[in-house]
């Protein structure tokens, strides 16, 4: 059985994030602590522009949905051999065409900006699938 999850601290208070400037980027590491499949990056303010398992960089995704502040995007091409052989030399793996499962405390990192004209709060999520026994 599955279930979906978020893995991020969403109890940090608002007056402990940075204030990321017009134009500025943040970037935040977020290493699950189980076996987890990765499903999609919520962003919040801010816009997703780089993806990073372990040492892969630059694995590719897409917006799937834009709602107001809130953005949500998913792990895209995945089928492209070489990638998968990145992918699986740092302990994760393609588990399906938009999700990889990812190991017990490999770092995910993204990478965000700002778009807006105002300094905005940086908030980030990883939706996960993981397997419950």
């Amino acid at each position: 059985m599955n279930r979906m999850s978020v893995v991020t601290d969403w109890r940090t208070r608002d007056e402990d994030l940075p204030d990321v400037p017009p134009g500025g980027e943040y970037e935040r590491t977020i290493a699950p602590q189980k076996f987890v499949a990765l499903r999609r990056i919520v962003a919040l303010n801010l816009v997703l522009v780089r993806l990073r398992i372990g040492a892969v960089d630059d694995v590719p995704f897409e917006l799937e949905s834009a709602d107001g502040r809130r953005r949500t995007y998913r792990p895209m091409d995945l089928d492209d051999a070489a990638l998968r052989e990145r992918i699986a030399a740092v302990g994760a793996a393609v588990v399906a065409p938009d999700a990889i499962a990812i190991a017990p405390g490999l770092e995910v990192r993204v990478v965000l900006r700002n778009e807006t004209a105002t300094p905005a709060k940086p908030r980030v999520a990883l939706l996960v699938q993981e397997e419950i026994h």
